[in-house]
């Protein structure tokens, strides 16, 4: 685990989280050693190696920061060591290939949190944004990200700045910004370094809403920031909320033991996000652990490739466990928000028809074409969709009816639905293809069950979807939703 200087305020608590680690996993003693990269490419790297070189460690916790975790993946890679980063950059873990098979990380990605500041900015009437960030990975990830969704969702990016973390002055780069009148500012930093742009905007006289990442959710940038801080809206993880999540929460359990154990050494209200991502990374350890000693003993190849497996193995389940969930509560709310407005005059009339030409029947004469998914569903489908406003036509993907037809259907619909387990190899790239072409947004999603479905809809709802005019994981809203 590496901890950093500039990003000392993220590091220490995860250094102090690491002392709080098991020292015994399934009989096994665990040594922890800690290192310190500074904030620096190149220490990183002479860190790890000399860790696996010298230490012959079994996993990697760390770095703190995205470029040092970046230029960490090669060398955790070559010799076939488990890594668990530290840092949020969705770039660190994806696309995956043959060297980010050997990593993991515990943060939020920058794609999941600039969903969330959207969110945030639309709802309440954002209508042009500035952005500033770090002038390395962090930054320019979360910039790729977050003016990807603002493209879509309609919102102005009028400024686009950077500062270096080590920069003890952003005037220029602020003025420029105030200069452009945003509605709001995102500032795409971590740690206290993004504390001085929003220092900078305050002293200035910016009056705006002021974003920031989850990269800043820590007691010292509240201490550095100061009164500046006031107001500032940011995503972060449930461990800072963990005593209000609800019981069911998966999460709030293990979220309670870890603030119990961190503020019983460091005080009350001591604890931050980063240090959660170093709990994390240990739970996911002490879960892998006991499945790799199964096949090998620690220090052998053998045990850091089961150790890969095993972590692997559980974030699989993980996902498959927090994709059930979704499933579970989409299904709840859609089924919820159709109950009140169930009359007939809600309902398509032309439910069976194949063909959403010219149609008026249905509210905003919203119109989705299901290509796959399950025959004996499909009238479940419809009648969800009914219910929500939606009127859905069907294409079983070749199964009995000619794919020839697919155009047709693809140009008369607002937006296409397709189950990717529930659809042939033929008729997925027929629809990739036919809907690029026509400029039509597809939504490609896993799970041909109702509440799969149930799902789909929603983010349809929202306007997501995975292609739109030949671009890939766009957001396009169709229209006003029902």
């Amino acid at each position: 685990m590496k901890k950093t200087v500039l990003a000392a305020s993220l590091g220490i608590p995860e250094k102090n989280t690491i002392d709080l680690l098991p020292k015994t996993i399934a009989g096994q003693k665990v040594n922890y050693i800690v290192l310190d990269d500074a904030s620096d490419t190149t220490t990183a790297v002479k860190n790890v190696k000399k860790l696996i070189s010298e230490s012959a460690v079994d996993l990697i916790i760390g770095s703190t920061t995205t470029p040092n975790s970046l230029a960490m993946v090669d060398v955790a890679a070559e010799a076939e060591t488990p890594m668990i980063a530290l840092a949020a950059s969705a770039r660190i873990v994806e696309p995956m290939d043959a060297k980010r098979k050997w990593v993991f990380k515990t943060p939020q990605n920058d794609a999941q949190m600039s969903t969330a500041i959207v969110e945030h900015m639309t709802n309440n009437n954002v209508k042009t944004v500035a952005y500033i960030g770090f002038s390395d990975a962090y930054g320019e990830g979360w910039w790729n990200e977050f003016s990807k969704l603002a493209e879509v969702r309609k919102l102005k990016v009028v400024a686009n700045e950077r500062f270096n973390r080590v920069d003890t002055s952003v005037s220029g780069q602020v003025l420029k910004v105030m200069a452009a009148k945003p509605d709001a500012i995102l500032i795409g930093g971590a740690g206290t370094p993004a504390a001085l742009p929003q220092k900078s905007l305050k002293e200035k006289g910016y009056k705006g809403i002021i974003y920031q990442t989850h990269g800043v959710a820590n007691n010292d940038f509240l201490r550095v920031c100061g009164k500046d801080c006031e107001d500032t809206v940011l995503p972060t993880g449930p461990v800072l909320v963990a005593a209000q999540l609800p019981a069911d929460n998966p999460v709030k359990k293990s979220a309670m033991e870890y603030v119990g154990k961190y503020e019983a050494v460091h005080g009350k209200g001591s604890v931050n996000a980063f240090g959660g991502y170093a709990w994390d990374a240990g739970i996911l350890l002490a879960n892998a652990a006991p499945v790799a000693l199964k096949k090998a003993q620690p220090g052998s190849k053998e045990f850091r490739a089961a150790l890969r497996d095993a972590q692997q193995l559980a974030r699989e389940l993980a996902d498959a466990r927090d994709t059930a969930l979704a499933e579970r509560a989409a299904l709840e709310r859609l089924l919820q928000a159709s109950l009140p407005s169930t009359t007939d005059d809600a309902l398509c009339t032309r439910a069976g028809s194949d063909d959403c030409a010219g149609c008026s029947d249905a509210p905003s004469a919203r119109c989705i074409l299901y290509v796959g998914g399950r025959a004996a569903l499909i009238a479940q489908y419809r009648q969800l969709a009914g219910r929500l406003g939606i009127r859905l036509i069907h294409h079983d993907g070749g199964l009995e009816e000619s794919l020839s037809r697919l155009p047709d259907m693809i140009g008369s619909a607002d937006a296409v639905l397709c189950p990717t387990d529930k659809v042939s190899h033929n008729a997925y790239h027929h629809v990739k293809s036919h809907c690029k072409k026509a400029g039509k947004p597809c939504l490609f999603y896993p799970g041909g069950g109702v509440s799969g479905f149930a799902v789909a809809v929603e983010r349809v709802r929202r306007g997501e979807y995975s292609v739109a005019g030949g671009g890939e994981t766009n957001t396009a809203p169709l229209s006003s939703p029902p």
